[in-house]
């Protein structure tokens, strides 16, 4: 991340293996650790990503993602990425009118920073614990609450990014459709309701 100046970098914190969540909080954060002692100190921050709970993949429950920042010893180093379909996968509501709750859940479980979005729509019910992107607008999550999210104002700033299927041209057609949703959600009009 140093050599190419890259200053955020986002992963999933792993699985438990069978484990249980608690061991495989604490793996996780032993090598979070390990690696950010090893390179010093510097300005590069990783985003620990929320999964939809496949498996015995860590993540699905934001306290887990909390409970590894807190083990590492270097909280200005690490920060969260909040996927909205593993969000959804793992039964987190999204639906519009249920949104700012959800958002203040998230603000309470992780208790830090969320340094970027992925912003994609889902192929999957809520609760699914599946991981199914679609193209934005064209799923189980729907337009307006991407939109919604993308527009909230303790939210401005942080990056966001499209991970739908389909070509570059898809995404940036999907990431013009929330832009102009927010803005229509902003303005009031119904465009996008």
């Amino acid at each position: 991340m140093r050599q190419l100046g890259i200053r955020l970098m986002v992963l999933h914190p792993g699985s438990h293996l069978g484990d249980g969540p608690a061991t495989g909080i604490d793996r996780a954060a032993a090598m979070l650790g390990s690696v950010l002692e090893q390179t010093g100190r510097d300005d590069s921050v990783i985003l620990l990503e929320n999964t939809a709970g496949m498996g015995s993949s860590l993540g699905a429950d934001l306290r887990q993602l909390a409970a590894v920042a807190k083990l590492v010893d270097a909280p200005d180093r690490i920060g969260f990425c909040i996927d909205t379909a593993h969000l959804h996968g793992a039964g987190y509501d999204l639906r519009p009118k249920r949104l700012p709750s959800t958002v203040e859940r998230m603000a309470e479980e992780l208790g830090g920073t969320v340094g970027a979005f992925h912003l994609n729509d889902s192929a999957v019910k809520a609760g699914s614990r599946l991981d199914r992107h679609q193209r934005a607008g064209q799923g189980e999550i729907g337009l307006k609450p991407l939109a919604r999210l993308a527009s909230m104002q303790q939210f401005a700033g942080v990056p966001a990014v499209l991970e739908t299927p389909g070509e570059d041209e898809d995404r940036e057609r999907d990431a013009g459709m929330i832009r102009k949703c927010s803005e229509s959600l902003h303005s009031g009009s119904s465009e996008c309701m």
